[in-house]
């Protein structure tokens, strides 16, 4: 089970993802994600608890990540669980570069 808080810090939002981050949870992550997206022009992420997590979960912080860049907004991985470096390497998103939108090397799979 995915446990997802919210801290707000004036106009940033801070969001504390523990559990189980997996399919039967990306609901509930999208829904926090672009909940964030509307208050905050800065969001960051703290997944240091995520103890699961798969394709789909890193699916949605691309798209997460693409749409904050598109509205000139910032998104940044603040904490992260060795379970969750371990699944990017796993599934193949660990990057060298960024995707074709960045411009600013926020990618958050750069370096993992």
């Amino acid at each position: 089970m995915a446990d997802i808080k919210v801290e707000k810090k004036g106009k940033e939002r801070v969001l504390v993802i523990s559990g189980s981050l997996t399919i039967e949870h990306a609901s509930e992550f999208r829904e926090a994600l672009i909940k964030s997206l509307e208050k905050a022009s800065h969001v960051m992420l703290n997944m240091d608890g995520v103890t699961e997590t798969d394709l789909s979960c890193l699916q949605l912080l691309c798209s997460a990540h693409r749409t904050f860049v598109n509205t000139k907004k910032s998104v940044e991985l603040a904490e992260i669980s060795d379970t969750l470096k371990q699944a990017v390497r796993d599934i193949g998103y660990k990057r060298n570069l960024g995707c074709m939108q960045e411009t600013e090397k926020s990618c958050f799979w750069m370096g993992i």
